[in-house]
């Protein structure tokens, strides 16, 4: 039996990204299996990628988001669904969600990233997200 204490835990960051390595064999004696809890904000994204030595399952938990799989392709990703990527498959995931179906749901805040950041005019887009959020 092995306990992961909750210090042993590293976090990875990108923009909009959180990544939780909860097991693996840098906290573990496990040498194949990784669990990781990954935090997509809306509108960003994890770029494709792979892991050629361990098996992932994913559990979409809340949100909807988009795999981004192997050859550009997409699949939708929902609560409730469950996905296996074998030893060496391509996979990662976006979440995607404007501010006005953020509000549907009851958000109390959101992330945006790139949808103001790479705008032509950052502060229209801001104010656009804003609107669609607070009105």
């Amino acid at each position: 039996m092995e306990i992961i204490k909750k210090s042993e835990i590293k976090i990875l960051s990108n923009p909009g990204v959180e990544s939780f390595q909860l097991l693996n064999p840098e906290n573990s004696k496990s040498e194949r299996i990784s669990i990781t809890r990954v935090l997509v904000q809306p509108n960003n994204e994890q770029p494709r990628h792979k892991h050629d030595t361990s098996e992932q399952i994913w559990i979409a938990v809340n949100g909807k988001g988009i795999l981004l799989l192997a050859d550009n392709k997409e699949e939708v990703f929902e609560p409730g669904d469950v996905v296996r990527f074998a030893d060496g498959d391509t996979g990662d995931q976006k979440r995607v969600m404007t501010p006005a179906q953020a509000k549907l749901i009851g958000s109390d805040y959101i992330v945006v990233g790139r949808p103001i950041t790479a705008a032509p005019d950052p502060v229209s887009a801001y104010k656009r997200c804003v609107a669609e959020f607070c009105d």
